[in-house]
């Protein structure tokens, strides 16, 4: 090859090199298109979640709020991830059926590894960072793109069931607990009720104070009786 100083030059070259060019731009081809179809092909699907935040109160059922939402959404996580509910998956869409020299526990670890749950944190109210969650992604990598859709769904609907069965068994342990005190003061009231009229019954002139202080004591477990009332309601419609 000689020395190049012009355009022409570089034309006149690759002209005279066509032949090999062009070979050597087809054995590349050749290979890639080769190489693309022995390699096996990996689909991937997502699913995304919004997570709602509670709308009740914590001063009004702490028990129904506490905790924040990445924690909860964790322990939701290590139950997906569970022998159990991988084995289950497994059988339902009938996954690696195709490699039959794979034992159930080689399965489970491969669909664990190939499954990603990954979360969104919600916006920051001031300067406090409180764990909370606003989207959760749920990623799948499968050989087949109708499996990875499959799977990415299948881990989307069973976190959505999961956490509304959290939630509902929260708020019903909560219910329970304003129903008992509800038994309480309702049982206090009437010890109470029982006490004054008796008193009233064996005295005919009551003590200075001590009937208005009865009144009182009554009067406030009534109020503390609505409170309760309007919890619960609260807590039903929750």
């Amino acid at each position: 090859m000689g020395p190049i100083y012009t355009f022409d030059d570089i034309i006149d070259m690759l002209r005279r090199r066509a032949g090999v060019i062009i070979l050597i731009t087809l054995l590349g081809c050749i290979a890639s298109v080769y190489w693309a179809l022995s390699t096996p092909h990996v689909y991937q699907s997502s699913e995304v979640i919004q997570i709602e935040q509670p709308k009740i109160a914590n001063d009004l059922a702490p028990s129904t709020v506490e905790g924040s939402s990445a924690r909860r959404l964790q322990l939701i996580e290590q139950q997906l991830m569970a022998r159990g509910t991988l084995v289950d998956i497994i059988q339902r869409f009938d996954l690696y059926d195709d490699l039959t020299a794979l034992r159930m526990s080689e399965k489970v670890d491969l669909l664990r590894r190939s499954v990603t749950i990954t979360g969104v944190a919600a916006p920051r109210e001031g300067f406090a960072d409180d764990g909370t969650i606003s989207v959760m992604t749920f990623t799948a990598e499968m050989d087949n793109p109708a499996d990875a859709q499959a799977v990415a769904r299948e881990f989307a609907d069973r976190t959505r069931q999961m956490s509304a069965a959290q939630r509902q068994s929260q708020t019903q342990e909560t219910l329970e607990f304003f129903q008992r005190q509800e038994q309480n003061l309702i049982r206090d009231i009437s010890e109470l009720e029982a006490e004054l009229a008796d008193y009233r019954a064996e005295n005919d002139l009551s003590l200075e104070g001590s009937l208005q202080f009865r009144r009182g004591e009554i009067s406030s477990l009534n109020d503390a009786l609505l409170e309760l009332d309007r919890e619960i309601i609260a807590t039903r419609l929750a």
